[in-house]
């Protein structure tokens, strides 16, 4: 099956097909009873790989740095992504879901690693995707998702995502098996996502008793929708590991907090014991975690200076690969404290969760790129001839005629206005009118 065409209707996993992950996994391993309760579906194989960033640190005259790249971690795409959908899509599969609806901006990794992680194992996936800055990136990925077969919508705003969800989700429901699609919150930020980050911090301890690194004191990581950090904050405790997390705030399209960071771990707490790990009493407090909030800039999207300098810094002294909106300010962070003499305590580790696995996609043409419904063109092609987006797109030329193009279907769903709804009928994927689509 490419990767433009739709899963075949009637392709789906059992729960029995699940595979049971390696007794590897640490976080079966300390709670053996979760091997049944908690269901993980194996998208990667651990640990990722932890290495000392010998000549970073030598050129900032600091701490030891570390990092542990999750960027390798997973089969098709790599980040830290893969380790929330490895629970997610076990729970969607054991509930017999065959959509999953999720939310992301337009330039969404989570949206991308959920469409290829879900098609592979038979599941379609329905985005309602955000605003954010048009950059290269951007288009390419906008570009991506249709490749992976996702069903765009583009909701523009949060509160108008919010408020297209429950049609979407009534749109695209197994009415035949009287089914809702499978929601899952933004970043795949819901308790049982951030399971997978709980099991990552015990993986780090074992690193750290294996004597890969020294226990760090600082912990540096992206936060955009919580899971990561939370799972993180909590699985650091249960391992006993005294390393300080420092959450760097990268994304405002919805309110993140200390509070809401330490309330997600709790919640994730809740869950594992619910399923039956005996975990200790006690919830986490909000003031055992700081938000470093400093490095944001303009907001969700928008590039800095410092992330810019650090993208380069990290390239030129490690080879290491960052982008703009999540690492390259985290990376700010770091490095700016420790220039400032504020982080003087190491060993500092600083967690990657760039995808660094190779996309199975080529660059888009321009050509490609106007082949997209209307909604998603004109903002995939949007001031490209002006020029005033980073660099521009660099944009091989369209191939010969009669070479293979790139194709398959895209659903786009406009979501207000007479004028939106009467474009979006044009496209034949409006959210109003019709019978439901029934290719969940």
């Amino acid at each position: 099956m490419g990767l433009g065409e739709a899963p075949p209707s009637g392709r789906k996993r059992s729960v029995s097909a699940i595979e049971v992950a390696p007794a590897r996994y640490a976080l079966y391993a300390r709670y053996p009873e979760l091997r049944t309760t908690l269901p993980r579906l194996a998208l990667g194989t651990g640990p990722s790989p932890v290495v000392p960033l010998t000549r970073l640190s030598e050129k900032l005259g600091g701490p030891q740095l570390w990092v542990k790249n999750d960027g390798l971690y997973g089969s098709v795409y790599g980040g830290n992504k893969a380790r929330k959908l490895e629970l997610i899509i076990a729970d969607a599969l054991r509930r017999g879901r065959r959509t999953i609806i999720t939310v992301g901006a337009t330039g969404t990794n989570h949206g991308l690693a959920t469409a290829l992680y879900g098609r592979e194992h038979g599941l379609r996936t329905v985005l309602l995707l955000v605003e954010q800055p048009v950059t290269d990136r951007v288009r390419r990925q906008v570009w991506r998702l249709h490749k992976a077969g996702a069903v765009l919508y583009r909701a523009r705003t949060v509160p108008r995502a919010a408020a297209l969800a429950p049609l979407v989700m009534v749109r695209h429901a197994d009415w035949r098996r009287a089914r809702l699609p499978y929601f899952l919150p933004a970043g795949g930020s819901s308790p049982l996502g951030a399971v997978g980050f709980v099991n990552a911090a015990l993986e780090l301890a074992d690193q750290v008793a294996a004597g890969e690194l020294p226990e760090p004191a600082h912990i540096f990581v992206a936060l955009g929708s919580a899971g990561t950090a939370a799972g993180l904050l909590l699985g650091l405790r249960l391992a006993g590991l005294r390393s300080r997390l420092e959450p760097v705030l990268v994304s405002d399209l919805t309110p993140l907090s200390s509070k809401k960071v330490a309330g997600l771990a709790n919640r994730t707490a809740r869950l594992l014991r619910q399923r039956g790990a005996p975990l200790p009493r006690g919830e986490i407090a909000p003031e055992e975690v700081t938000v470093l909030s400093d490095w944001l800039g303009d907001g969700y999207g928008h590039s800095t200076l410092a992330g810019s300098r650090a993208e380069d810094l990290l390239r030129e002294t490690e080879g290491l690969e960052l982008e703009g909106v999540y690492t390259a300010k985290t990376m700010s962070a770091l490095v700016g404290l420790v220039e400032a003499g504020e982080l003087r305590e190491g060993p500092v580790l600083y967690w990657h969760t760039y995808n660094a696995l190779p996309l199975p996609f080529g660059t888009p043409t321009e050509e490609d790129l106007r082949r997209l419904p209307r909604a998603f063109r004109d903002l995939a092609l949007r001031n490209m001839e002006m020029g005033d987006v980073g660099a521009g797109l660099a944009l091989p030329r369209a191939p010969a005629r009669g070479a293979p193009t790139s194709g398959g279907n895209l659903r786009v769903a406009a979501t207000g206005g007479r004028r939106n709804r009467r474009t979006a009928r044009e496209q034949g994927a409006a959210w109003t009118g019709g019978a439901p689509w029934r290719g969940t």
